[in-house]
């Protein structure tokens, strides 16, 4: 085989090696949406497309500046907010497992309180 046509068939075969991929490429990303489509992330009950997103100025006000500062009594601020706080008897299915279950009791079982 001449120098030119080892060439020439060396990039009709990388030609079509690039076009297999890509055509894989695709195969691929179509099948991921739609083994994801309608699921995103619900293991925790997030449909990550319909997040909402604040301004610029909450980033800057951080976490603290919209819900406070945590209290330094890390075990009674958690009680207080699964055992007494307004809504800690508000039934809720988890989305994880079936059936429905209160703060309190998930609390309970996690403590073994």
């Amino acid at each position: 085989m001449e120098e030119e046509q080892i060439e020439h068939v060396c990039t009709k075969y990388a030609e079509r090696v690039v076009k297999l991929l890509m055509e894989e490429k695709i195969r691929l990303r179509d099948a991921l949406s739609r083994a994801t489509a309608g699921s995103a992330n619900t293991k925790y009950g997030v449909d990550v497309r319909n997040a909402v997103f604040g301004k610029l100025s909450d980033f800057h006000q951080g976490i603290a500046g919209r819900i406070g500062l945590p209290s330094d009594r890390l075990m009674e601020g958690m009680i207080n907010e699964h055992c007494k706080r307004e809504g800690h008897n508000t039934e809720f299915e988890p989305g994880n497992y079936p059936g429905f279950t209160t703060p309190q009791a998930e609390w309970e079982i996690a403590t073994d309180a």
